[in-house]
């Protein structure tokens, strides 16, 4: 139970910093005022900055490999469809073209980043059995991590 609320309180920080900076009318930037091509790319690049700020390395190594697949995967499939919306291209296609760019796209693209993302969470509970088990009371723990 304890680790589903430490779960939703992470979860519910990254929501609640992505929501206040998507509102923001300031942006951080660091170096030359770099722009982003997407909206999705800004968001991936504040989580990761954030996961390195976490020393996520340290505590769920699959965390950043979670995060750089699943972008990946998240811009393919928008480019994908965007294609698909182009009129030229799309009385070319056929349905069984559509099935296979789509199975194609879960297969090699959507895969690994649920590979990692799960094996984020694993990591995550076995960090915390192993942190459970050293400690009385989940403020020690936190206390320690901190």
């Amino acid at each position: 139970m304890k680790m589903v609320v430490l779960c939703c309180a992470l979860l519910s920080l990254i929501g609640g910093v992505s929501a206040m900076a998507a509102g923001s009318r300031f942006h951080l930037q660091q170096g030359d005022g770099e722009e982003y091509d997407t909206d999705t790319e800004r968001k991936f690049d504040y989580t990761n900055a954030f996961l390195a700020g976490f020393r996520s390395q340290e505590t769920l190594p699959s965390a950043t490999n979670c995060t750089r697949y699943l972008e990946q995967s998240i811009l393919l499939y928008n480019t994908t469809y965007m294609q698909w919306q182009d009129e030229e291209v799309a009385a070319e296609l056929t349905r069984q073209d559509y099935v296979f760019n789509t199975t194609e796209w879960i297969s090699y693209s959507l895969a690994p980043s649920s590979l990692y993302c799960f094996m984020s969470g694993l990591e995550g509970y076995s960090w915390y059995m192993y942190k459970h088990s050293q400690f009385d009371a989940f403020g020690d723990v936190f206390a320690a991590w901190l």
